[in-house]
């Protein structure tokens, strides 16, 4: 997991930067990394949690990866709405 988070490092340095490069390919470049990073997370973040949680809350423990994943989903939808900040002027 640890190895994995240079990947989100990298990808956060590129968005942070491409403004200042006026390079529309790091941001390219930067989903694809923190993509990589998400898919490893998503599969081995609930196996961790499963394994170091105390047997009684280890189903308990490993699922609530999953419900707090679509609860980011839904609220992912929900800014998106053109209502909230889905026109290019509320954007920052």
């Amino acid at each position: 997991l640890l190895l994995n988070n240079s990947f989100l490092l990298v990808g956060a340095v590129l968005v942070l930067t491409c403004q200042v490069a006026k390079a529309f390919e790091m941001i390219i470049l930067a989903r694809f990394l923190v993509g990589i990073n998400c898919g490893v997370s998503m599969n081995v973040q609930p196996m961790y949690f499963g394994e170091s949680a105390p047997k009684h809350l280890r189903g308990a423990v490993a699922f609530s990866s999953a419900v707090f994943t679509s609860f980011g989903i839904v609220f992912g939808q929900i800014v998106g709405l053109t209502e909230l900040l889905g026109t290019e002027p509320f954007w920052p």
